[in-house]
């Protein structure tokens, strides 16, 4: 009955977001409430395998969080209200850029997942015989200290953000001329998939380490850049039709089974074969972790550091602090199954500072995107001279949907996190806001668009 209720009052809040916060399917709320619904619909559907039933504090938990994100974004819709929204309809204008400069980041990123594989090869410790063999190797042995010279090395780390920049740099150029290019012939449309290649790499360089998050939040940036255009284009009282919703459905549908049937391309080598049961324990195990470890009165708040786990992180290193951290959260099983280690963000502050620490970051969680959002959302079409925080934006947007699985934003906080901005910020500058000419008598120029 728990259950029941918690997922009959997340749709209830689901339908609330929708009308009060302008029937935007991509409103942080909406988003987060989609995405705890779908979780808590598949834990229904696990706990009778797992043998664990949620208790009224876990859902009393879970309900604040929800709420409080809710009240936060509410917080910001209200205090931008009074801001005229332009109801003019832009012009979206093809965005060109030069072949050197297309040439030099592809090159880039090409090379970089070269860097990738030898790294990827060398810690594996085995010829390319089978991909699902080589990732897995690499992953056990990346995370084995008794290895010697087990990690990547610092300049294929840093590197590898080149690559993730470029690719949502080159996204939002992609998505800017499908609008822009709609008029025009197929062959124009076709030549605009080349700004797809980047983001080619970046998806193979991301298999190659055994991730596939990376991938789904560069599909959801993707979704999310089109969102943008097309309501600016169509004016915000626009709906989006009924068969674009199922067309998004059966998408959505069409990525978990390649989540489930990359399974072991990625080196995941479960003993589940059936998409239902593997689905249910990544995205549906959160609430029943989260009970189980309330049950372990031990750990609830114990002195290890979470929620800012980045920072510290970073913090120890520069010897700033000295402060315990947890890198990852235990796996649990339950009735001789095993779930996982994925509790869901509000693990995190609750561990940490308690149930008022739940209110807290989440209504600053919604704080921060809603800030961001909205702001896109109320002013004119971006230029694309000005485009880095919508990109940056379509980037962590995953952030929202994904706080049922794991806090993808405050505990990835670092230096290293700041520095992937910065590069991301250069590739954006290169590309978008600097110009390449050759002249004879003085060779190549570096000039910045007016």
């Amino acid at each position: 009955m728990v259950t029941i209720f918690l997922i009959l009052v997340t749709a209830m809040l689901l339908l609330l977001s929708y009308y009060i916060f302008e029937r935007d399917f991509f409103s942080p709320t909406f988003l987060l409430c989609t995405g705890y619904l779908i979780s808590f619909l598949l834990t229904a559907y696990g706990m009778s395998e797992w043998g664990v039933y949620l208790g009224l504090m876990t859902m009393s938990i879970f309900l604040t969080g929800i709420i409080s994100f809710f009240a936060g974004e509410g917080f910001i819709r209200q205090a931008v209200r009074k801001r005229k929204i332009p109801d003019e309809l832009p012009v979206i204008n093809e965005i060109k850029i030069g072949k050197l400069k297309y040439i030099l980041c592809t090159a880039a990123c090409a090379a970089v997942l070269y860097l990738t594989y030898r790294e990827v090869l060398r810690i594996a410790n085995l010829n390319f015989a089978e991909w699902g063999n080589l990732t897995y190797n690499y992953k056990i042995n990346v995370v084995n200290s008794d290895l010697d010279d087990s990690s990547v090395s610092t300049l294929v780390q840093q590197a590898n953000k080149v690559t993730k920049g470029c690719a949502y740099v080159f996204m939002y150029i992609f998505i800017n001329n499908l609008f822009a290019l709609k008029k025009h012939s197929n062959m124009k449309k076709l030549k605009n998939c080349t700004n797809l290649v980047p983001c080619v790499l970046f998806v193979a360089q991301t298999l190659l380490k055994g991730g596939r998050y990376p991938v789904i939040s560069l599909i959801m940036g993707g979704v999310f850049l089109y969102y943008y255009f097309w309501k600016k284009t169509v004016g915000r009282h626009s709906d989006v039709p009924f068969k674009t919703i199922v067309k998004i459905i059966l998408a959505a549908f069409g990525i978990v089974f390649v989540f489930w049937a990359s399974r072991e391309l990625v080196g995941r080598m479960a003993s589940d074969t059936d998409i239902l049961g593997y689905v249910t324990k990544y995205l549906g195990g959160g609430a029943v972790l989260f009970e189980l470890l309330l049950r372990d009165a031990s750990m609830v708040h114990d002195a290890y550091h979470e929620t800012f786990a980045g920072l510290v992180t970073s913090f120890n290193k520069l010897g700033i602090t000295n402060i315990l951290i947890r890198s990852s959260h235990e796996f649990r099983s339950a009735n001789g199954v095993y779930i996982g280690n994925a509790y869901s963000a509000i693990r995190n502050y609750f561990h940490d500072f308690g149930i008022m620490g739940v209110v807290v970051m989440d209504f600053l969680l919604a704080s921060i995107f809603g800030s961001v959002y909205y702001k896109l959302k109320r002013r004119p079409l971006v230029k694309k001279n000005k485009s880095f925080l919508l990109i940056l934006y379509a980037s962590l947007i995953y952030v929202i949907f994904f706080q049922f699985f794991t806090d993808y934003f405050f505990a990835r906080l670092s230096v290293g996190y700041f520095i992937e901005v910065f590069i991301m910020w250069l590739i954006y500058f290169f590309v978008l806001k600097t110009r390449l000419r050759f002249r004879k008598s003085t060779g190549r120029k570096l000039r910045r668009n007016r």
